[in-house]
């Protein structure tokens, strides 16, 4: 897990040092797709350390499961959503550290599938509100349905960037706002940026999975 931890972990941090606003974030993420600079530059390079390591046992939902058990035995409440994407794991960082800074820590491994059926066949659940169930923990509302409705949608690059400012920007500031102190999330699964010519749009269960990875984060 080593591998592609710390690569996230320092774009996350690079990021808020230089004070990068979740729709600059999520613009950056998209160009680096297409080999992009500057702060794309570290996304570029976490998504072809991601090609390269896909598949990956030490990878695996297994291995983070481990580290699940061992935030709740140190008493952290587990929050699940179905659906968190880098820039929206990104903006929960900035703002949970602006709210009260503190060590935070974000545990990323690859879901093979990049979908929900995957991750809950993994961990031999039926559904996410079961995994929060069986975790002791609560589930919150989907990030997966407003990806599915307004943003698998192709738009000009900068109309996807506002449509996600103004739906996925906004949960995330209330999911900070909701989070008790000592919580971790744990989401099933991300999404990629897709392209029709000009137009983009989001997606998640492609092959392959770039950056379609789950994430664990406290």
């Amino acid at each position: 897990m080593h591998q592609l931890w710390p690569p996230v972990s320092m774009l996350l941090a690079s990021a808020l040092r230089e004070g990068t606003g979740y729709s600059e974030f999520f613009l950056a993420v998209a160009r680096a797709y297409a080999g992009g600079r500057g702060l794309s530059s570290s996304i570029h390079h976490l998504i072809r350390l991601l090609e390269r390591l896909q598949p990956t046992p030490a990878l695996s939902l297994r291995s983070a499961l481990l580290y699940v058990e061992k935030l709740e035995a140190g008493g952290y409440v587990p929050v699940v959503v179905d659906c968190l994407g880098l820039p929206e794991l990104y903006w929960l960082y900035a703002k949970l550290r602006e709210a009260q800074p503190r060590a935070l820590a974000v545990y990323a491994y690859v879901n093979e599938t990049g979908r929900t059926s995957g991750f809950l066949e993994e961990v031999r659940k039926a559904s996410m509100l079961q995994v929060a169930t069986t975790l002791g923990g609560q589930k919150v509302s989907s990030l997966d349905r407003i990806l599915h409705e307004v943003m698998s949608k192709p738009a000009q690059l900068e109309e996807l960037a506002r449509k996600a400012h103004t739906h996925f920007r906004a949960y995330v500031e209330e999911l900070a706002r909701l989070l008790p102190t000592r919580a971790f999330i744990v989401s099933d699964h991300g999404y990629d940026f897709a392209r029709e010519g000009d137009l983009w749009y989001l997606e998640h269960g492609r092959e392959p999975n770039i950056l379609s990875l789950s994430l664990i984060h406290i």
